[in-house]
């Protein structure tokens, strides 16, 4: 619901304000476990809240194996016998470079992406 009032322009009625409110508390109550077993939903929740919930725009990015675009720092100290980084561990780095109180602008872009990805699938 929340997807289909923001693309309508309709986020400001008092009713949705409730709305949104309502799924920010309650996706606040998502345990990691229920995170992990629906990571559909996870990814939608940081669309539409991930500015409000930072875990879930963190989590978004863990489950779905993202990478950043340049090597994290960890990365670039690996000798030639030491093993790359798996896709999880490269998403925990970057979830964690998002958990860091000056990376909001990384955080609101993580949401529009997520946010296109959702429109493109939805509509």
């Amino acid at each position: 619901m929340l997807r289909i009032h923001r693309r309508d322009g309709t986020l400001d009625s008092d009713d949705v304000r409730l709305l949104r409110a309502d799924v920010i508390e309650e996706a606040g109550r998502l345990t990691s476990q229920d995170r992990s077993h629906n990571p559909g939903l996870v990814r939608e929740l940081a669309a539409e809240v991930g500015d409000q919930l930072p875990s879930i725009a963190r989590d978004a990015l863990r489950l779905g194996g993202l990478s950043t675009a340049a090597p994290p720092p960890s990365v670039e100290s690996l000798g030639p016998d030491d093993e790359p980084l798996t896709s999880v561990e490269q998403g925990e780095l970057l979830s964690d470079a998002v958990s860091d109180d000056s990376a909001s602008d990384v955080a609101e872009g993580i949401q529009e992406s997520f946010r296109s990805d959702s429109d493109d699938l939805a509509f």
